[in-house]
Formats: structure tokens, sequence, C-alpha cells
């Protein structure tokens, strides 16, 4: 309905994931009875609370997109909506990954050299012969190059009634467990 990704409430009633329709696909050990797994278009999404809150920030993000358009273009159908807040969305995800993410990984010179900076004016040309497939062993390897840039501790917020409470946790802790989810440990 209007573009909206289907959310349900955490504890404060503010918008996190839908629980899944088969926990034991979706393998996790909720602590509080009535709580399961999440549900989202990666199987990965319940591995860890960073993995969840960023699979809830998107969701939000997503339908605060929706919502604005739907109030500009109150004519557009729920497939239109739904299409542009994602449209919206990848955008500014590959703004955070081309203009935050890589300058830190690659530095400047190899932004350089492969033409990875943003421009501000003007458009990217799109390049036909360029072979966007990737080999398997430079997937594998950067997949562990990932894995290897999170650290064992974070530390975790939450909005609590008229005030910001901090605390952390062990990631070794954490696996397969929505609780803090539930509980309201998202920023709002």
């Amino acid at each position: 309905m209007s573009g909206l990704l289907a959310t349900t409430l955490d504890k404060y009633g503010y918008p996190i994931l839908i629980q899944t329709a088969n926990p034991y696909r979706n393998e996790c050990s909720p602590k509080y009875p009535g709580t399961k797994c999440f549900s989202s278009g990666d199987l990965r999404v319940n591995q860890h609370t960073v993995l969840m809150t960023l699979h809830v920030v998107f969701v939000r993000r997503h339908n605060q997109h929706a919502l604005a358009l739907k109030k500009v273009n109150p004519s557009w159908n729920d497939e239109k909506l739904f299409q542009e807040a994602r449209r919206i969305l990848i955008a500014e995800f590959q703004l955070i990954t081309y203009k935050e993410y890589l300058p830190i990984v690659f530095g400047p010179t190899l932004m350089d050299y492969f033409n990875l900076n943003i421009r501000y004016s003007g458009h990217t040309v799109y390049e036909p012969y360029t072979d966007p497939t990737s080999w398997n062993d430079y997937a594998t390897a950067a997949c562990r190059f990932g894995h290897s840039q999170i650290q064992g501790w974070f530390g975790i917020y939450g909005k609590m009634p008229n005030q910001y409470h901090g605390r952390g946790y062990w990631l070794r802790d954490k696996f397969f467990d929505p609780s803090d989810i539930y509980e309201g440990w998202v920023s709002t």
C-alpha cells in the first residue's frame, strides 16, 4: 500500500522488519516468547544486530521516500511509488558507497585511476564494452576483506522514553539474536 515495504513494530512503536513465516529456514534464537527471526531480501539478515539494524534503517528510509512521493504525486499507484522510492534509495546507497566507503578503502590514487570519483556536474557515461562479471576468486577475496573490517565490539544506541541510552555487546554473543531490535535498540 502506498509503495511501502511491510513492517512490524518494536516495543516503542517504531517500524522494524517483518517476522519470518518460516523460522526454521531463518535460524535464530529470540530471547522473548512471541518474537521471531526477521524476513528480508537477504537470508543473512538475522546473523547479528548490526546487519539487522542496517536492514531496518534502509526499510525505514524506503518508506520515508514512498510517503513523501505520495504527497507530491497523489495520483501515482502503489507500484509506481514503490519503484520510485526504491530508485532513490539505491541512488543513496550508491552515493554512500562511492563517496564514503570506497575512498577510504582505495585511497585517492586508485579512485582516480579507476575513475570512481563522484561527479557532481554532468553525468556518467555508459560503457557498453566494460565486462561487468567478476571472478570467483575475486568475489571470495572481497568477501573475506569485508569480514575482516568487522570489529568484535559494537556500541549500540536506542531511543528509550524521553532520553537516549547507549550500551554495547561483543559480536560473538549476539549471533542470530533479534532481541535488541525488538527492544528498540535502533536509533530513529
